[in-house]
């Protein structure tokens, strides 16, 4: 395989032209371009790019953080933000921290060795200073980490409120929501740490939708999910519940539990929707192959990949974020009309 010195020999030229040539950056004529060109094509010369970047403290990777990529929501997120990234030219590093603090540090480790360029994190274990004292690309997703870092969610509240309203149209008299705690997060945060609820927007939801459907009048539950992430874990949740609740007919969850309960249902003879209403919060393309169909809030994945990309590259690029919290609108499926 051919060096850059080979390359500098055939063309007659030092390897410092070659290297302004490769990169693109120092004055070199026409002429000399051409010839160091012309040997790279009969050399097929490649440049080495890790040593490339390791001389301009760019790695061209990002690593994305998520909690679990079996969560089919995760997993569709990652495929947009890499799709986008891979267009820019960037490479990307996929971690799972599965609940576990050193997990996400060793992440931020690579960060701070200048192995990758940024990091996407949906992750929220660490310390708030930890966070802080980061002033490398971050962007979060659904978590507030530390006032100086950019966040992106969906509009949360409104999607509950909006989940909440399609139970009370339909005249549902006894619901039941599937809540996912964040107290884990708090206490991984550490003692003294300044966080409350209001820093996990994904929580948002679930305060909106009880708030209105106890404004309503309607009679309430509510079933911690545990941090039940593998599809048997959420089936078994599902079992559960229904056994507990059997005369709900109104439940709302993210999309995979909303699906397993609806399936529980469906195998104890309950009709969806004539006997439950049952809203998926996600609505990833699972609730839209569903049979009977079900209504959904829906997350607008391309969107927050967008803003997720933009935020992180522009950090990159030197640019400092003045707005911080970026909410992304929520639609809807409704399949069935209230």
């Amino acid at each position: 395989m051919a060096s850059i010195t080979d390359v500098a020999k055939k063309a007659g030229v030092g390897v410092g032209t070659v290297s302004r040539v490769m990169s693109g950056k120092g004055y070199v004529s026409d002429k000399t371009k051409a010839k160091v060109l012309e040997a790279v094509r009969e050399l097929n010369y490649v440049p080495n790019e890790m040593a490339r970047s390791l001389s301009q403290k760019r790695s061209n990777t990002i690593a994305i953080i998520v909690p679990n990529i079996s969560n089919f929501f995760y997993s569709i997120m990652v495929n947009e933000i890499e799709h986008r990234l891979r267009v820019l030219g960037y490479k990307t590093l996929l971690g799972n921290s599965f609940g576990e603090k050193t997990n996400e540090k060793n992440y931020l480790d690579l960060l701070d060795q200048n192995l990758v360029d940024g990091i996407i994190t949906a992750s929220n274990l660490l310390t708030e200073e930890r966070y802080a004292n980061i002033s490398k690309p971050v962007v979060s997703l659904d978590s507030i980490l530390s006032p100086d870092i950019p966040m992106v969610c969906s509009d949360h509240t409104e999607g509950g409120r909006i989940a909440a309203q399609m139970m009370i149209r339909a005249g549902c008299r006894h619901v039941l929501q599937f809540r996912d705690s964040v107290d884990s997060q708090i206490k991984a945060r550490g003692k003294g740490a300044k966080v409350t609820v209001a820093d996990f927007p994904y929580a948002l939801r679930h305060i909106s939708f009880e708030k209105e459907i106890k404004e309503a009048g309607i009679r309430y539950d509510e079933v911690p999910t545990n941090g039940a992430v593998g599809m048997a874990e959420q089936r078994h949740l599902a079992e559960k519940t229904f056994s507990l609740y059997p005369d709900v007919d109104g439940v709302m969850a993210t999309d995979i539990i909303a699906l397993q309960y609806a399936h529980v249902a469906l195998a104890h003879g309950r009709r969806i929707p004539e006997d439950l209403k049952v809203v998926a919060y996600d609505g990833t393309d699972l609730v839209k192959i569903f049979y009977p169909p079900l209504n959904a809030v829906v997350q607008s994945v391309p969107d927050i990949a967008e803003k997720t990309v933009e935020l992180l590259t522009r950090q990159i690029n030197g640019e400092k974020i003045e707005q911080k919290k970026h909410i992304i609108p929520i639609s809807t499926i409704e399949n069935w009309k209230t």
